[in-house]
């Protein structure tokens, strides 16, 4: 995905919640493997990921490891996991969920090999039971016209 719309993305999801937690979410700027989000008040921090073939596969990936390092759900110091999975151009459904709960339950899940030359572990979460862990859900609706300005 391209590095500016995971971007808005992030940032649409920011202001979600800067408005349901009523203070001002900063987005981590470079990389910053801790988190990706963090409130003013540093009471949430949340990690943001894509999952384009949920739909397709009826599964969420989360990466645990990465060329046999420790990364994604395994290494972040989020307390909230928000999986966003497109619906269409403009429409994403976000689900939240808490982060202990989630290594907890994945712990004994099986390992894959997947992404580019298989260099990346991941443990996979049945949709449906992923929808019954989540902790919040919301969808989030870009109107992308309103970002083509800066894209020249």
């Amino acid at each position: 995905m391209n590095h500016k719309v995971t971007r808005i993305i992030e940032q649409e999801i920011c202001d979600r919640y800067a408005k349901k937690l009523r203070q001002p979410m900063f987005l981590a700027v470079g990389y910053f493997k801790d988190y990706d989000a963090i409130s003013y008040s540093r009471n949430l921090n949340i990690e943001i990921k894509f999952e384009a073939k949920a739909r397709q596969t009826h599964n969420f990936a989360f990466e645990v490891s990465y060329r046999g390092k420790p990364s994604g759900l395994a290494s972040t110091r989020a307390k909230k996991w928000v999986h966003v999975v497109p619906l269409d151009e403009r429409r994403m459904n976000c689900y939240e969920f808490d982060v202990e709960t989630l290594r907890k339950r994945l712990r004994d899940v099986p390992s894959l090999w997947a992404g580019d030359r298989k260099a990346s572990e991941i443990k996979l979460l049945p949709f449906l039971e992923a929808t019954r862990m989540r902790t919040d859900q919301f969808e989030i609706n870009i109107d992308w016209t309103l970002y083509q300005p800066y894209w020249k």
